[in-house]
């Protein structure tokens, strides 16, 4: 059996835990069909290392990851620039082949 693969971006969304319904709403305005949200435990960047041991968890980061069409991944990013400063978020990006690809808008 040969499964077609379709061309998709995927977007990696690091983003501090309170601020996941703004990235969340953005993926559902811009229609992309599905998302996952996982623990981000520690790490390190350009303010140096932090680690998830904050007791009110307002510090607590999440990734978030979806795929989708790459116009719509433009437009998730497009939305989402305004944010990259003045809240810290990061956003990776890349091409992906899938299986299925109509189950990614």
């Amino acid at each position: 059996m040969t499964s077609r693969v379709a061309n998709k971006t995927r977007l990696d969304i690091l983003v501090d835990r309170p601020l996941l319904s703004v990235v969340t709403d953005i993926l559902h305005d811009t229609r992309v069909t599905g998302h996952t949200v996982l623990p981000a435990l520690e790490g390190e960047g350009a303010h140096g290392p932090w680690y998830e041991d904050q007791i009110s968890g307002s510090q607590r980061k999440v990734m978030v990851i979806c795929v989708a069409e790459p116009d719509t991944a433009d437009r998730v990013l497009t939305l989402l620039q305004p944010l990259l400063d003045s809240h810290g978020i990061v956003v990776m990006t890349s091409q992906v082949g899938v299986v299925r690809g109509s189950k990614f808008a």
